[in-house]
């Protein structure tokens, strides 16, 4: 009982002091818990200001973006004003310089062509004074070969018509000797025809007779020798005096 009294002597401050550490643990956990329950609810409250400062700031990047856009398309729409009136601005100015550079150009082509036409001219007159210069050189060329040819013409023909002269008086010496000697033996030739008829008429025909109509026939060839012979004597004759008419008629 002693020993018995002893032991629970002893532990019982072993056992406050573990209900006391006990107590002070639960204690300390209690404002822990109560430390964190606070931390909590500060932790809540403040992820609901973040979560409605978020929502504020989307709302905040929305208005601002939204407003960055109508910027941004009034900004592309003034742009795009901008530039339609410049390259409006810029095609009339081109159109006016392509005006007045055709302008100019129609300018120097018309005065081009105007020079050109005045040289033409000129060129033009130049050739026609030139071409009647040279064609009243060639005129008078030809009234002095025409001259020249027409006193050659008159001489030759006085030469032709002197030498038809001579000519035409020799052929008609010859013609009238040819003539002559014609008739002579014409006359010959009678006589002895006539006595060759005679003869004929004979029976007999002699040596003589023989002889007779040989010579006879030899007479008469000398007589177609001599009409032959005069024939182109009195035709050449006849075509000169028609030529030397047809050459003084067309004089």
């Amino acid at each position: 009982m002693g020993c018995s009294g002893s032991r629970a002597c002893l532990s019982a401050p072993y056992a406050a002091e573990r209900r006391d550490e006990a107590t002070r643990q639960c204690r300390d956990l209690s404002q822990e818990l109560v430390t964190l329950q606070g931390e909590l609810v500060c932790s809540v409250h403040s992820s609901e200001r973040l979560e409605k400062e978020r929502d504020e700031l989307r709302v905040s990047l929305e208005e601002a973006l939204q407003k960055l856009q109508d910027q941004h398309q009034q900004d592309l729409s003034e742009l795009e004003l901008r530039l339609q009136a410049f390259y409006q601005a810029e095609w009339e100015r081109v159109q006016l310089s392509h005006q007045e550079e055709s302008e100019r150009s129609r300018t120097l082509l018309q005065q081009q062509m105007e020079e050109l036409k005045a040289s033409h001219e000129s060129k033009k007159q130049e050739m026609e004074s030139s071409h009647a210069e040279q064609l009243q050189s060639v005129e008078q060329q030809y009234e002095a070969s025409l001259q020249e040819l027409g006193t050659v013409h008159d001489q030759e023909l006085q030469s032709l018509d002197a030498s038809l002269k001579e000519t035409g008086d020799t052929l008609s010496g010859r013609i009238e000797a040819l003539t002559a000697e014609n008739n002579a033996l014409i006359e010959k030739l009678t006589p002895m025809e006539n006595r060759r008829k005679q003869l004929a008429e004979k029976s007999q025909k002699d040596s003589h007779t023989l002889y007779l109509e040989q010579e006879l026939e030899s007479l008469k060839v000398v007589l177609d020798i001599k009409k032959q012979a005069a024939a182109p004597a009195r035709e050449e004759a006849d075509g000169d005096r028609q030529t030397d008419g047809e050459e003084c008629e067309a004089g």
